[in-house]
């Protein structure tokens, strides 16, 4: 499973994207659109991998990147080879985004 914005769906490009380690049933991948993510602990809600896939197939090359990296994929730049871009941040996990830990 990965975490998504609720209006994930609704947005215009470009998707960014952020991994943690995963946990549970999460593979550590969370999108959303707009930037920065909002301090609020109902942004993101689960979906199988196979409904991000059947929205943005393209995506799916990502989810084997490793944790700490953040990337941002716009899909209007079609004519380009390649239009994933990411880079390998810190492993630690972000203020906004709680890790999903029972008994912790």
């Amino acid at each position: 499973m990965v975490g998504v914005a609720k209006d994930l769906f609704d947005k215009k490009p470009p998707i960014d994207g952020l991994r943690h380690a995963p946990e549970g049933q999460s593979n550590g991948w969370y999108f959303w659109t707009g930037g920065e993510i909002p301090d609020d602990p109902t942004f993101f809600e689960p979906i199988y991998v196979e409904h991000l896939y059947s929205k943005f197939p393209e995506l799916i090359k990502c989810l084997a990147l490793e944790p700490g990296f953040r990337i941002q994929f716009d899909l209007l730049r079609r004519s380009s080879h390649e239009h994933l871009k990411g880079r390998q941040l810190s492993t630690r996990h972000s203020p906004y985004i709680a890790p999903t830990t029972s008994g912790e």
